[in-house]
């Protein structure tokens, strides 16, 4: 009867893992270097595989500037930026190095950096530059 259950969960597991609900992942950092301020976040490595997040606080209602300068050696790495899951404000996939900037009036005070390397090396800084709206 206990081999019944754990066959249960087992299908059930390799279900949602086929329709992408659930996914596993190895993290990979060597010689990852992150540094950061409230507004800033730089990272290098050697080799990133794998997912990090990094949140920003921001004034709500504020007309924010985000600019990215992204170092990508091999591999890819993506960089989104986000409220919620359902809210993004940027999403990109870099294969080569780029630089660039996207404004956005903010809705809430916390957003996320969600940066995803493939077998990357490189590096990137993102800064935010808030601007309060005039009472």
């Amino acid at each position: 009867m206990e081999l019944l259950g754990v066959a249960i969960i087992g299908i059930i597991f390799y279900i949602l893992h086929q329709k992408g609900i659930v996914r596993i992942r190895s993290l990979t950092k060597i010689f990852w270097k992150a540094t950061y301020t409230p507004s800033r976040y730089k990272v290098s490595y050697k080799k990133f595989d794998g997912v990090e997040y990094h949140r920003f606080l921001v004034k709500k209602g504020s007309k924010v500037t985000v600019s990215y300068d992204v170092t990508v050696e091999e591999g890819s790495l993506l960089i989104e930026f986000w409220r919620t899951t359902k809210k993004s404000y940027f999403r990109k996939e870099f294969t080569a190095d780029e630089s660039g900037a996207f404004c956005f009036r903010a809705d809430d005070r916390m957003y996320t950096l969600r940066l995803e390397g493939f077998h990357t090396k490189g590096g990137c800084r993102v800064e935010l530059e808030k601007e309060s709206t005039p009472s």
